[in-house]
């Protein structure tokens, strides 16, 4: 791909002093294609992984040569299913009586890793588009086709893969608010077929691995009463759930009501029937008249909560999301990209706040950026004396990186996914960062 994913020139600057990877060019290569590796992880609530695994091999015979992959199940992880693309080049053709549709960049990374494409991705079709027509599909690189436009488009484009078409042009872009797949993906250029069918029964959700391993650092027990701050679309919320089974409770918030209303979705499809959803701020969930001895906690209580009510936090961090693969062009500046940590400092004191002595605070984002994770790190442990870093019980990722505040030592306790080239599901994955901290009672 001839464009460069970081399009402002102070980002790039910025990104080759923090040394992400021995060149930015190569940062950017990764960035722009997908993990080798599918996850998806069994929602043990509902199905065992023996059953999941046979749930698997018959979408695969269904919907791609079973032949062209690895299924697994990860060695530290057992709701954790690989699936290895054994196809490294894949070099599909394009037929000659396919229909050229234009899709946005977010819909064109979600068939990257396996996805068919919704009415709402699509931004261009040709007006003879009918019903089960074959069609080759491109992303929009620098978002430069019109929604609706019947145009051949002439803009920087990337050919992601074949399909048919599931709906007309009528129904895509005439109907009111469309709704439901428009394309059935049937190959896509990343090799990953597709797994919609077997997220859609939940009992299994597409989840990338760092994103698993986050419920197994906090490692709640059954029973436990956990707090996910930022959940939406509530992936880790659905893990903790199952993982908290069937006593316990998980309590989650995001800021506005559509996000509630995906995390609501995802619970009764997978029937996680232990979450608590709620519209709220994490910044403002810390009940600021409350004596602060949390013992009230409930399966009735609602946030604002009392200080001290959970002994598992999880503060998922809204972030720049430098680490997500695959992403074609990321257009953000440098006063968007140091923004963050203010932001995540702000939910940080809420999520310290709401976590009892003796208690586990998971801190996480999707980014690479050392001002977002380390120095986040380093920053809190000196706000908060009775904080301490706390070995993790499963360790997949890298140690961190040593900056201003930390000792060599403390860089064993968090995990860094820097998505290297190595033939290894556990790095090859998105970029991550994990730590976790534990709260010491004081004297």
């Amino acid at each position: 791909m001839a464009l460069n994913v970081f399009s402002d020139p102070e980002v790039r600057k910025f990104l080759n002093q923090q040394h992400v990877a021995s060149t930015l060019n190569e940062l950017e290569r990764r960035l722009q294609s997908p993990p080798r590796y599918t996850i998806l992880r069994v929602n043990q609530i509902q199905i065992s992984t023996e059953d999941a695994l046979e749930k698997m091999s018959e979408a695969l015979i269904k919907n791609a040569n079973p032949n062209d992959f690895k299924v697994s199940v990860h060695p530290k992880i057992s709701e954790a299913i690989i699936l290895e693309s054994l196809k490294l080049d894949n070099d599909i053709q394009i037929p000659s009586d396919s229909k050229e549709v234009i899709v946005d960049k977010f819909c064109g990374a979600a068939v990257l890793r396996g996805a068919n494409i919704f009415a709402v991705g699509v931004l261009g079709a040709p007006n003879h588009l009918s019903r089960n027509d074959k069609v080759a599909v491109y992303v929009d690189l620098q978002c430069k086709c019109l929604k609706g436009s019947t145009q051949d488009f002439k803009g920087p484009k990337l050919f992601v893969g074949n399909g048919t078409s599931v709906m007309s042009r009528h129904e895509i872009f005439k109907t009111e608010k469309p709704v439901g797949v428009a394309i059935k993906m049937t190959e896509t250029s990343s090799g990953c077929p597709s797994m919609n069918e077997l997220e859609l029964t939940g009992n299994f959700m597409l989840q990338n691995l760092p994103s698993i391993q986050v419920g197994r650092v906090l490692a709640p027990d059954p029973g436990d009463f956990v707090l996910d701050m930022c959940a939406a679309p509530g992936g880790k919320t659905m893990h903790l759930a199952d993982l908290v089974s069937p006593s316990g409770l998980v309590f989650a918030l995001d800021k506005s009501q559509p996000k509630i209303d995906q995390i609501v979705g995802n619970s009764l499809r997978m029937g996680a029937k232990n979450v608590r959803a709620f519209v709220m701020d994490g910044r403002k969930a810390v009940e600021p008249a409350s004596p602060g001895n949390g013992s009230d906690l409930n399966s009735n209580s609602t946030p604002p909560f009392s200080p001290g009510s959970f002994h598992k936090v999880l503060l998922d961090a809204p972030c720049s999301a430098l680490g997500q693969r695959p992403q074609f062009v990321n257009p953000m500046g440098l006063q968007e990209l140091h923004s963050y940590p203010k932001l995540q400092k702000q939910l940080f004191h809420s999520a310290y706040q709401l976590l009892s002595p003796k208690g586990h605070l998971v801190y996480s984002t999707c980014t690479f950026n050392v001002k977002e994770n380390e120095e986040i790190v380093a920053w809190a442990l000196q706000t908060f004396p009775d904080l301490r870093l706390s070995p993790s019980p499963v360790i997949l990722g890298r140690p961190g990186r040593l900056v201003s505040g930390l000792k060599p030592q403390d860089l064993a306790q968090m995990q860094r996914f820097d998505m290297e080239s190595s033939g290894d599901c556990n790095q090859d994955t998105i970029g991550f960062f994990i730590v976790r901290f534990t709260r010491k009672p004081m004297p």
